[in-house]
């Protein structure tokens, strides 16, 4: 049975894999994963990728934390050490 939340995971791999590469087809992204298209199809259908993948889209520049809880990186708020010291 499937869960929800898996099923977001494969279908954010593979959004984050189209922004990361938006002109690429499906057999593009899989050679450069070292995966088949078929893959691709099933996190398209709901299938979660294992770690493997995710490490190797990570190395790429793919946002794993994004796809693992549907939230973007955020910069966290840095102190504004000039204003202070005004």
């Amino acid at each position: 049975m499937k869960r929800k939340a898996d099923i977001l995971i494969g279908q954010r791999f593979v959004e984050e894999l189209y922004r990361l590469f938006p002109e690429y087809s499906d057999r593009k992204i899989a050679k450069i994963l070292g995966c088949s298209k078929s893959i691709i199809l099933e996190w398209k259908d709901g299938r979660t990728p294992n770690g493997m993948f995710l490490a190797s889209a990570m190395e790429l520049g793919c946002d794993i934390e994004y796809v693992l809880t549907g939230r973007r990186k955020t910069i966290e708020n840095t102190p504004n050490f000039l204003a202070e010291l005004e």
